[in-house]
């Protein structure tokens, strides 16, 4: 397990080549789904999360060597994510829109996807293969 955190945008990009890496390394051949959904996930914070004052955290887990476990926590804006996970789905959203479906990636590219209650916690997993 380990944890990283940053409160600018810039810091982050600094960050993301060594992240995604990890992820290769973790994941091998099944990581390119799983780069993908981390790096939707971070771009939902960084998008909806304009005033970066608070910092975001990051927690990598290997859980039992069989699943990676990553945890993106924020406190900025409040979302009801887990009830739109309840709802989103391929038909869910406009497909010819320039965003809105980035929750619906991050769902199908992964093999578990919660919030907690906030929102402001996003946790994804992904199976060790």
């Amino acid at each position: 397990m380990f944890k990283i955190s940053f409160n600018k945008h810039k810091d982050f990009l600094v960050l993301r080549d060594f992240i995604n890496n990890f992820i290769r390394s973790v994941l091998k051949d099944n990581s390119t789904t799983m780069v993908v959904a981390f790096n939707e996930a971070i771009n939902n914070v960084l998008e909806n999360n304009s005033d970066l004052s608070n910092e975001v955290f990051i927690k990598f887990t290997i859980l039992k060597e069989r699943r990676l476990i990553i945890r993106i926590k924020h406190s900025g804006q409040v979302f009801n994510g887990n009830k739109y996970l309840q709802t989103v789905n391929r038909y869910a959203f406009d497909h010819e829109a320039e965003s809105g479906r980035g929750i619906f990636l991050m769902k199908t590219l992964t093999d578990y996807m919660t919030y907690n209650k906030t929102g402001t916690e996003v946790l994804l997993m992904k199976k060790i293969i």
